[in-house]
């Protein structure tokens, strides 16, 4: 039966889902190069793999925003 767990870190998740058969995990982008990733279809003919240009493109389908908060009296930040 499906379930989900909420884990405290990223390197939990991976960990999880590198001990546990049939276990998928979400993760960030960044982590991409040191594992395993899918390719993802909304209907089964066009996939697409989780890299930094699809996210851009907002081609892959399981992508979120991410926020930066910054105090804008600082300067020395772009």
């Amino acid at each position: 039966m499906a379930s989900r767990l909420s884990m405290p870190t990223t390197n939990a998740i991976i960990q999880y889902v590198s001990q546990t058969k049939e276990a998928i995990g979400y993760v960030g982008l960044a982590y991409a190069p040191r594992i395993k990733t899918l390719s993802v279809s909304s209907d089964g003919s066009h996939y697409a793999t989780p890299t930094v240009e699809n996210d851009t493109s907002k081609t892959c389908l399981i992508v979120r925003p991410l926020y930066y908060y910054y105090n804008v009296k600082n300067k020395s930040l772009p």
